[in-house]
């Protein structure tokens, strides 16, 4: 929680896809997804996502051959059939979230990062680091046009002068009630669910992805986190520690948000210095 009086993120994994979809196995296809939901207003709707995003996207009828149209379909029909809830119950909560979806086939291996929010991911090739996300959130350019395109104001670097973030799942009153919340006449949704999607081939120095909330990107820049995250490595080959001694770095610097990180190990060896 990091000093936070509630824990809004949420962490969901499914690591392998043998056994759960039938229609992979005469591809000879394999697929991991990590997902990470950052929750704000409360935790209806980063619960109500957690617990239905992986089986939703694994029950697309795509799934098993596009995945771009399957991720896409499962953010839709998550986010409207959360909004549904939320008109009924009052519910004024949203989350943003990133997913990283690994495929290994007969022929490649490929890397999905799935974005929607200002939580991140970033790869580490060779030490390098390749951010395979793009913060959605008004910092962002080419999302506060659109936020005002849509008849939207930012105020203090703010969409309507409260979100910061300018895309998730929930967050009702910047969508379907919008017109009555701000009691004004809008041209589209302000704040959206639809995902960015990062398709990134893997290659064979490819050694981690690092997925965590916006609390640990914050105070620390994509590259010094995959630098860190190298050095503990090297020093232990421990993973869960490694995770550990992230968050108490951010801390230290000064994070006080709620910090969620999933680290993917994407080969057995020891990083090289």
């Amino acid at each position: 929680r990091n000093g936070r009086e509630t824990m809004e993120d949420r962490i969901s994994l499914l690591l392998s896809t043998r056994g759960v979809v039938p229609e992979m196995r005469a591809n000879r296809m394999n697929v991991s997804v990590f997902c990470l939901f950052d929750g704000h207003g409360g935790n209806d709707c980063v619960d109500f996502i957690n617990n239905r995003f992986i089986s939703t996207l694994i029950g697309q009828k795509t799934f098993a051959t596009d995945i771009v149209t399957a991720i896409v379909n499962t953010y839709a029909e998550l986010d409207e059939s959360f909004l549904e809830v939320a008109k009924q119950n009052s519910f004024y909560s949203g989350c943003t979230s990133n997913n990283v979806i690994l495929i290994n086939t007969k022929y490649e291996k490929t890397i999905y990062c799935v974005n929607c929010g200002d939580s991140r991911s970033v790869l580490c090739r060779n030490g390098a680091c390749v951010e395979l996300s793009v913060c959605h959130n008004t910092n962002n350019e080419t999302e506060v046009k659109r936020v005002l395109e849509m008849g939207g104001q930012i105020t203090n670097g703010r969409v309507m002068g409260v979100m910061r973030v300018t895309r998730s799942l929930g967050d009702i009153e910047y969508k379907t009630m919008k017109d009555y919340y701000w009691n004004a006449h809008f041209n589209g949704d302000l704040i959206t669910s639809v995902p960015d999607i990062c398709k990134e081939h893997r290659m064979r120095d490819d050694e981690f992805i690092i997925t965590a909330s916006d609390g640990l990107f914050d105070v620390i820049p994509p590259q010094a986190c995959v630098n860190f995250v190298r050095r503990q490595l090297l020093k232990d080959n421990n993973l869960d520690l490694c995770c550990q001694e992230l968050l108490k770095k951010a801390k230290k610097l000064g994070s006080h948000d709620n910090i969620s990180v999933i680290i993917i190990y994407l080969n057995s060896t020891k990083p090289k210095m």
